[in-house]
């Protein structure tokens, strides 16, 4: 249960939980271990606490070791790189309780912060929400506390119960613990096994609006050349705005994309193209939404690096973003202005997209729409449809456009306690060939 803070109260994020709110929270402990000893108690003691306010929930983690000192492994700082060999913290949250969707949370003994939206077919790890931490290291083990401002996550502020779970990775042990779930088949990110967090009431996520706007601006003045001061400049705006808490819409005017981080140098040794992750923060959110349940084709192709060395037999990926704003010779264009709305309608998720680029510079501007509909069914299954056009300026020029349809019927309860799920996808555009593939 989380512990609200009483008037008054503030939590100072050092990573030690000396608080008097902490002293009052409920302590959930006692992980199992999935390896190497699956089903036993972990060698050490990991211990976690949720508090929170009006506009924020806060996260204590105790990590008890007794090796600790020099002992913890602790290679990555970057944001967003994989914790691969690290002695680690991770934790996921299901704000709507519904074991499909959520957000994945990770960090290790230096302070790295990594993030995630979790979607049925898999995560999108280019998103970036708005959370802070700090960590504390001592003789015993290492400690930190987590802020997330509510506004980061959707959720309905009315519902009051969660879904949450934590795991810690010791890496010089190869030991890997859970709160919930500790069988192999189960895990962190599975939500259908996670923990209840309850008592969240009073908390707001503020108006539901958020507005970015950008001026930018170049001017030179060469006098000795007699030449007149000359210049550019451009404005723009994108709008995000929550209708309601399952529900959300963005809007991009002439937008500027100069916040976003140069990709990764990758080197191609195969006949495939490679697929870039999506870096744009108008694509990102919700990105989710609009996966597909080909492998690897997940949040619409935003969460793959290469998808190259699945095959491309294996590939069905209906909307890839990173082809919005580029023509086909790679040269960037210009986008005029973008809409889209994602979320949950009833038992339905939902994505609409609707993207209009520039003709200039002899590039020819086009209209990029996308809709994606997938209904759910039971706990773990659904079924979806997506739909894809992009309508060039240019006379004569064709309009594409691909239908795609898939299901996944899955289940964590097969004969007791295993996974089963079944999945297939068709995927259709004029003047090609379908491809239908079914997998068990």
């Amino acid at each position: 249960m989380a512990e609200p803070l009483g008037p008054g109260e503030s939590i100072t994020l050092d990573g030690s939980l000396d608080e008097a709110v902490w002293r009052r929270a409920q302590v959930a402990s006692d992980f199992l271990q999935i390896d190497p000893d699956n089903g036993t108690p972990a060698t050490e003691q990991t211990e976690f606490r949720i508090a929170f306010d009006r506009n924020t929930l806060y996260l204590g983690v105790i990590c008890h070791d007794s090796e600790a000192g020099e002992h913890l492994t602790r290679y990555q700082k970057r944001r967003d790189e994989f914790l691969q060999q690290d002695d680690k913290v991770q934790w996921t949250i299901d704000t709507f309780l519904d074991g499909r969707t959520g957000y994945f949370f990770e960090t290790n003994p230096s302070d790295a912060m990594a993030d995630a939206l979790m979607g049925t077919n898999g995560q999108n790890r280019q998103w970036d929400g708005i959370w802070n931490e700090r960590v504390q290291r001592g003789s015993t083990g290492w400690s930190f506390e987590v802020e997330i401002p509510f506004r980061t996550l959707n959720f309905n502020p009315n519902g009051g119960t969660w879904g949450i779970n934590v795991s810690r990775t010791l890496s010089r042990k190869n030991e890997n613990s859970i709160w919930m779930g500790w069988a192999r088949n189960q895990g962190v990110s599975r939500m259908t096994n996670a923990g209840r967090l309850t008592g969240l009431t009073g908390v707001t996520q503020g108006h539901g609006l958020d507005i970015k706007p950008y001026v930018l601006g170049t001017a030179q003045d060469a006098p000795v050349r007699r030449e007149a001061i000359s210049g550019t400049g451009q404005a723009g705006v994108d709008l995000f705005y929550n209708p309601t808490p399952a529900l959300r819409t963005n809007l991009t005017i002439n937008t500027d994309f100069a916040q976003t981080e140069v990709d990764q140098r990758q080197v191609n040794l195969t006949r495939f193209s490679l697929l870039y992750p999506e870096k744009r923060d108008f694509f990102l959110d919700g990105a989710t939404f609009f996966d597909f349940a080909s492998p690897g084709a997940g949040a619409g192709g935003n969460n793959s690096q290469n998808n190259a060395n699945l095959g491309s037999d294996l590939i069905v990926n209906p909307f890839f973003s990173r082809r919005i704003g580029l023509t086909d010779g790679g040269n960037e264009q210009r986008i005029l202005y973008g809409t889209k709305t994602t979320g949950q309608l009833g038992g339905q998720d939902v994505g609409i997209l609707h993207v209009r680029t520039g003709s200039e510079h002899d590039l020819v501007g086009e209209n990029v729409t996308v809709a994606r509909l997938k209904h759910r069914l039971l706990r773990q299954s659904y079924v979806g449809a997506a739909y894809t056009r992009r309508d060039p300026d240019a006379i004569g020029a064709d309009t594409r456009q691909t239908l795609g349809l898939d299901f996944r019927l899955a289940t964590s309860t097969f004969r007791g306690n295993q996974n089963l799920a079944f999945r297939g996808w068709s995927a259709s555009s004029p003047g090609m060939p379908t491809d239908v593939i079914c997998r068990l």
